[in-house]
Formats: structure tokens, C-alpha cells, sequence
């Protein structure tokens, strides 16, 4: 009896140290599991704010391009606006030129189909007195 009072308290023994173990291994868990966990939420943290550092970069880069788009169409309109000026501008130059250059011609048409109709009109009247 003695023996088996002797093994079960061997075995005791070895089971309590067993649940020490297990105790130790479980708590050893517990603190890996706390640690996996802070990890997680620390990087799902990190995410959430690359995310919208990207986002801020993004508004930031479109707002820039759109900045740049819109000076780049207000220099492109000015340069059209000078240079459809300076043709208008050039144009009228030549317009006035040319009236003043076909004036007198059309003074000189006038005047010759003027002068035209009186000689006409005299010769027929020369031919008129003579007839009549």
C-alpha cells in the first residue's frame, strides 16, 4: 500500500507540475495572443492612415494639376487673343490700303462711264439737230 501511496504520489506530483506547465504554456499564450493582437490594431491603424495620407496626396497632386491646367488654358488664351488681335488689327490695315488704293479707281470708272454717257448724249444730240 505504501508503494501506491508512494506512485500516486509520484504521480501527483508530476500531474501538478504537468498543470504548472500547462499553466505556464497558457499564460505564455495568452501574452503571444495580447501581442499578435496589438500588432493587428497597430497595423490596421497604419493602414487606415497610409490610406488616407495617400488620399491627402492624391487631392493634393489632383489640386495641383488642376492648378497647372488652368494656368496653362489662361496662357494659351492670351497667346491666342494676341494673336487673333494682331491679324484683326493687320487685316483692317490692309482693308484701308486697298479702299484707298481702289478709290480711285472707282472715281476713274465713274468719271470715264460719266463721260462716256455725256459724249453719248451729245452726239446724239448733234444727229438729232441734224435730222431734224
Amino acid at each position: 500500500m505504501k508503494k501506491l501511496k508512494e506512485s500516486v504520489d509520484a504521480q501527483r506530483a508530476e500531474v501538478n507540475q504537468a498543470v504548472k506547465k500547462m499553466d505556464q504554456t497558457l499564460y505564455e499564450m495568452r501574452n503571444l495572443v495580447d501581442r499578435v493582437e496589438e500588432l493587428y490594431n497597430s497595423a490596421k491603424d497604419e493602414t487606415h492612415s497610409a490610406e488616407q495620407a495617400a488620399l491627402n496626396g492624391v487631392n493634393k497632386a489632383q489640386e495641383k494639376a488642376q492648378e497647372i491646367t488652368l494656368r496653362n488654358i489662361d496662357e494659351a488664351t492670351q497667346r491666342s487673343k494676341k494673336a487673333i488681335d494682331t491679324m484683326v488689327l493687320e487685316s483692317k490695315r490692309r482693308i484701308e490700303r486697298l479702299a484707298m488704293v481702289t478709290l480711285p479707281d472707282r472715281m476713274f470708272h465713274f468719271l470715264k462711264w460719266t463721260a462716256l454717257m455725256l459724249v453719248l448724249f451729245i452726239l446724239v444730240h448733234i444727229v438729232w439737230q441734224m435730222f431734224s
